[in-house]
């Protein structure tokens, strides 16, 4: 009985000095599939930023997607085709960021957006060129916000390059919707 709780309590030490190891062992070659490895960031202003224009990102490119199947003018249609191309760069940018960060990101819109994007299916067929323009500023200011406010406390070096290329490249995607104005009616 003695030999039993001696073997427990020296593996449970053993697991401790492993788990809590400045140079912990590896998982094995036979281990599962990578876990998500907890972070600080995560639980950062800087880790939320992440998340956040992770989802803007997605919606971007799913409203991009849906605009250019469902655009009446041939305008929108290429500017949504540009923009899918452009935000899907961007998306690229940001998830190799998290990744090196280690911050998780969600990998579909999220709830608010998902409900937004049904909203957008039921839009008279009429009105689905203005509803791409409008949609897309608004979401362009919001996410510029963010990015400016962002760029104005960040500490880490990489999420500070990140958001400098960034707040750029919304400028860029802005400007391309705001030249649809005059062209559709």
């Amino acid at each position: 009985m003695r030999l039993v709780v001696v073997l427990g309590c020296a593996t449970a030490l053993m697991a401790q000095t492993q788990r809590y190891s400045s140079n912990p062992s590896g998982p094995g070659p036979k281990s599962g599939p990578a876990k998500h490895v907890k972070n600080a960031l995560d639980y950062t202003p800087d880790g939320d930023f992440l998340r956040r224009a992770a989802e803007d990102n997605a919606f971007a490119i799913e409203y991009a997607v849906w605009s250019r199947a469902h655009g009446k003018s041939e305008a929108v249609r290429g500017t949504a085709t540009e923009l899918l191309a452009q935000e899907t760069k961007l998306g690229d940018d940001l998830r190799k960021l998290a990744v090196h960060k280690h911050v998780l990101l969600r990998e579909k819109i999220n709830d608010r957006d998902a409900a937004e994007r049904s909203r957008i299916d039921s839009i008279h067929s009429g009105d689905t060129d203005q509803s791409f323009v409008e949609q897309l500023l608004r979401r362009y200011d919001q996410e510029m916000v963010g990015f400016q406010k962002e760029a104005d406390s960040v500490a880490d070096p990489d999420i500070r390059a990140f958001v400098s290329a960034g707040v750029g490249t919304l400028e860029k995607h802005r400007k391309l919707v705001e030249a649809l104005v005059g062209k559709i009616k």
